[in-house]
């Protein structure tokens, strides 16, 4: 029971995850800043993982702003990517009846899912171009298959709950967006965390080499001044 303990920690956690759902959906009302909104909500899900101490809404929106024009690119071709299959599915699957059409859909969503879930964690981390982002995208959803599986799982679940099983919907507001979020960590977090500490270890590296560099470059001068 102390400020410590997993107790407290726990309910400190489950009151961050409830404001930051909130924040979220206010912040995603606009739909072209959802990008920017679910790239800070993974940040602090990630700060909350480090362990480290954060002020839920100042940080949060500070993300939001800074993410908003790295993260729209990225998040708009998705979401024309999504409009499209759901186009797709309404129009050529249920308005036809073609059942046929089911499986290559799924195989499609499963895809974008797949490749969806890794760039808001990657994104919150990592400062890259475009370009580079979404190839980092694929690479880890291929490269981690195993996780993204579990990843594209718990999303499509939280999904297919709420939009099947209508009583619960009012959850959605309470841990819809956080929650499924902060599951997934589990899985990305540890990667993420892997690939800066590598980044962290080179900068290290090329900072010792630069001093030995430095060392030797003074020595020389001395010896050509004596």
């Amino acid at each position: 029971f102390s400020t410590d303990g997993p107790l407290f920690r726990a309910m400190s956690d489950i009151t961050s995850l409830l404001f930051l759902n909130i924040y979220t959906l206010i912040c995603c009302i606009p739909i072209v800043t959802a990008g920017a909104a679910l790239t800070a909500l993974h940040y602090m899900i990630m700060k909350m993982r480090d362990g480290a101490d954060a002020h839920v809404t100042r940080d949060y929106f500070s993300q939001f702003k800074n993410n908003l024009k790295p993260s729209t690119p990225v998040w708009l071709l998705f979401l024309i990517f999504g409009i499209i299959l759901y186009v797709d599915y309404y129009f050529f699957i249920l308005q036809k009846e073609n059942s046929g059409l089911l499986v290559p859909f799924y195989i499609l969503l499963v895809i974008f899912f797949a490749i969806l879930v890794w760039g808001f964690p990657l994104m919150a981390k990592f400062e890259n171009t475009f370009g580079a982002t979404l190839k980092n995208m694929f690479l880890y959803a291929v490269g981690c298959l195993p996780r993204t599986i579990m990843m594209v799982f718990i999303y499509m679940a939280v999904l297919f709950l709420f939009t099947q099983v209508t009583r619960l919907l009012p959850l959605f507001l309470v841990c819809g967006l956080s929650l499924p979020a902060y599951l997934s960590s589990y899985f990305f977090y540890p990667v993420i965390q892997e690939a800066v500490d590598r980044i962290l270890g080179k900068l290290k590296e090329d900072k010792e080499d630069e001093d030995i560099n430095a060392g030797f470059g003074e020595e020389k001068n001395e010896e050509d001044e004596q």
